[in-house]
C-alpha cells in the first residue's frame, strides 16, 4: 500500500473509532468488544463495587458488554452515545434490558451531558478520553450529574503505548501517568486508585503487541 494510501486507511481507521458509522462501525464495534474486552471488564469490576444504584456509561460502542455488568447486579444502566448507529445497535442487543427498565440509551451531541445534576452514582467510560475536546470542562459536566462522593472509573491505553498505534496521530489525545494526574488535580475529583495493566493483545491493525492501559477510579470531592 502506497504511503498516502496507507495514511488514508490509518486516517478512517482513527475516525472509525471515535465515532463508528455505517457498516464499518458496525465492524469496528465488533473489534473493539474484543479487543477491548479486558479493559472494559476491568471497568465493570470497579463499577460493581457498588452492587446498587445508577450507572453511566459514556461512549458504550455496540454494548455487548453490558449484559455481563446487569446479570450480576441491582444496578440501572444508561448507555451514552456519540454514534446513531452504535446507539441503534446496543439496544437491539440489550433489548431484553430495555424490556426491563434496567436499560436506557440515549444519543447526544457531544460535550453538554443531557442529564439532570446530581443523577447518577457511578460513571464509567473506556477509550473515550482521547476524544474530549475540552477534557476539564467535560470532567465538570461529569461531576455536575454525579452524586456526592460519586465514582468515576476511566480506563485508557497509556501514551508510550499509544504512540505506537499508527491511526494515533489522528485525532488522539495521549496520555501519560503525569499528563493524567494534572488533568485530575486541575479538576473537583480526587484519585482514589490507578492500577497499571501490561497484556500481549492482536491490535486493531491486526499486529501482536504489548498493550498497556490504566484502569482508575475518581471520586467526586465535596
Amino acid at each position: 500500500m502506497e504511503e498516502k494510501d496507507l495514511d488514508l486507511h490509518y486516517k478512517n481507521l482513527a475516525a472509525q473509532l471515535a465515532l463508528p458509522t455505517g457498516e464499518d462501525g458496525l465492524q469496528m464495534a465488533e473489534i473493539m468488544h474484543q479487543s477491548n474486552a479486558s479493559m472494559v471488564q476491568a471497568s465493570i469490576d470497579k463499577v460493581l463495587e457498588n452492587k446498587l444504584g445508577a450507572v453511566l456509561e459514556i461512549g458504550h460502542a455496540g454494548g455487548a458488554h453490558i449484559s455481563s455488568l446487569l446479570s450480576c447486579s441491582d444496578l440501572v444502566y444508561t448507555g451514552l452515545e456519540l454514534s446513531k448507529d452504535m446507539w441503534q445497535l446496543a439496544q437491539h442487543v440489550n433489548s431484553k434490558w430495555v424490556a426491563l427498565n434496567r436499560a436506557n440509551f440515549v444519543c447526544y451531541q457531544g460535550e453538554k451531558l443531557p442529564f439532570d445534576a446530581a443523577k447518577f452514582d457511578v460513571i464509567f467510560s473506556v477509550n473515550t478520553l482521547y476524544f474530549w475536546p475540552r477534557p476539564l470542562e467535560y470532567l465538570e459536566e461529569i461531576g455536575r450529574v454525579l452524586k456526592p462522593n460519586g465514582k468515576l472509573v476511566l480506563a485508557f491505553g497509556i501514551k508510550e503505548y499509544m504512540q505506537q498505534l499508527p491511526f494515533t496521530q489522528y485525532g488522539f489525545t495521549l496520555y501519560s501517568q503525569d499528563d493524567f494526574l494534572e488533568l485530575v488535580k486541575a479538576s473537583d475529583f480526587v484519585l482514589k486508585d490507578i492500577k497499571s495493566t501490561e497484556e500481549w493483545i492482536q491490535s486493531k491493525t491486526n499486529e501482536s503487541i504489548l498493550r498497556k492501559f490504566f484502569t482508575v477510579e475518581l471520586i467526586l470531592s465535596n
